[in-house]
C-alpha cells in the first residue's frame, strides 16, 4: 500500500505504528485499534461458542446414527 506521497507504508505491528507516529509520519489512532480488537474478540467468542455447540451436536448425532445402538 502506498500513501499519497508515494511512501511505502507498512503497519505490521503496534511497534511499527508507534515508530511511524513518533517520527511525524502517519497519525496513529489507538482508539480505532482498541475498538477493532474489541469487535474481533467478540466475534471470536461467538465463533468459539458456535463451535462448541456444533461439536456437541456432532457427538449426539454420531451416537444416534451408530448401528451398534439399535
Amino acid at each position: 500500500m502506498r500513501s499519497s506521497e508515494g511512501v511505502l507504508v507498512r503497519l505490521g505491528s503496534l511497534r511499527t505504528c508507534r515508530q511511524i507516529g513518533a517520527s511525524g509520519g502517519l497519525p496513529v489512532d489507538y482508539g480505532f485499534w482498541a475498538a477493532e480488537i474489541k469487535v474481533l474478540k467478540a466475534k471470536v467468542r461467538r465463533l468459539e461458542e458456535d463451535n462448541a455447540i456444533l461439536k456437541a451436536a456432532r457427538v449426539f448425532f454420531a451416537g444416534e446414527l451408530d448401528p451398534r445402538n439399535r
